[in-house]
């Protein structure tokens, strides 16, 4: 009899194109939905050096992808051996 290994979740990416270019947010793909279903309500606070801040809507400049708990796993290691080789 063949046992039924339990599938890992996948992971949701959120890159918000007005932050870094790189560095992206990685959250469990059910935490991911409830976090942008929470950005419904939220606005952006910006102020510049010197003046007054002001607050305004979210641009739509937000984009989404899944990747899978094996990539996630990936580069979890990758991360890690990278700043064992730096130190």
């Amino acid at each position: 009899m063949s046992t039924i290994k339990k599938q890992e979740p996948n992971y949701l990416v959120i890159n918000f194109q007005n932050f870094s270019y790189d560095e992206k947010l990685v959250l469990p793909y059910k935490e991911g939905i409830t976090f942008l279903s929470s950005l419904e309500n939220a606005r952006v606070y910006k102020s510049d050096y010197g003046n007054p801040g002001i607050v305004k809507e979210i641009d739509n400049k937000v984009q989404t992808m899944t990747i899978g708990a094996k990539e996630y796993n990936e580069a979890i290691l990758r991360s890690t051996l990278l700043s064992e080789t730096s130190n």
